[in-house]
């Protein structure tokens, strides 16, 4: 079949393509980016699918990801000062995140579990600094700064609110 707008049907197998999820949930990439081929009539969504390709064809992203997937063994004061354990759900949508904004994350950026049982990302570039905490599944709060500016912005948004966040990242990215 040609492909359109929508889901496309394979027709023959391929191992030069690279589709990470499809209908039937199955990956065409192991953990370590090595390719597999796809089955015939295997379905995919290569307009869903864009930004987690990207993640998957950038090694630095599967280490943070594998980072944050630890973050699940964190247990309660895991820092001897009273911590939270670090919440699977926050792990989750920081994950998601991740591979949503493939597409604009660069490397370095570091990610640290947080007192409260959240997730934070942290960007520094010269005198920029971005950091999104996740603190709950629906919440992130940020700082960003830009000392050659005099900027100094501190809120929280709604994890939702991709259009701002994807803004942030390419101001620390950018200038």
């Amino acid at each position: 079949m040609t492909p359109d707008f929508g889901p496309i049907m394979i027709s023959a197998l391929s191992n030069n393509m690279t589709i990470t999820h499809h209908a039937a949930g199955v990956s065409a990439l192991n953990e370590f980016g090595d390719e597999g081929y796809l089955p015939l009539g295997s379905v995919v969504d290569p307009l869903r699918d864009y930004r987690r390709q990207l993640t998957l064809r950038r090694p630095m992203l599967w280490k943070v990801l594998a980072k944050l997937q630890s973050f699940g063994n964190i247990r309660a004061n895991w820092d001897g000062d009273g911590a939270q354990a670090i919440d699977g759900k926050v792990i989750d949508v920081a994950m998601s995140f991740i591979q949503s904004n493939a597409d604009l994350i660069e490397s370095p950026f570091y990610v640290v579990p947080t007192h409260f049982g959240g997730v934070q990302l942290e960007w520094v570039r010269g005198l920029r600094e971005l950091e999104l905490e996740f603190v709950s599944p629906d919440r992130i709060d940020y700082l960003f700064t830009d000392e050659d500016r005099g900027i100094s912005e501190e809120a929280s948004c709604s994890v939702t609110d991709q259009t701002f966040i994807r803004g942030l990242i390419t101001r620390v990215n950018s200038g």
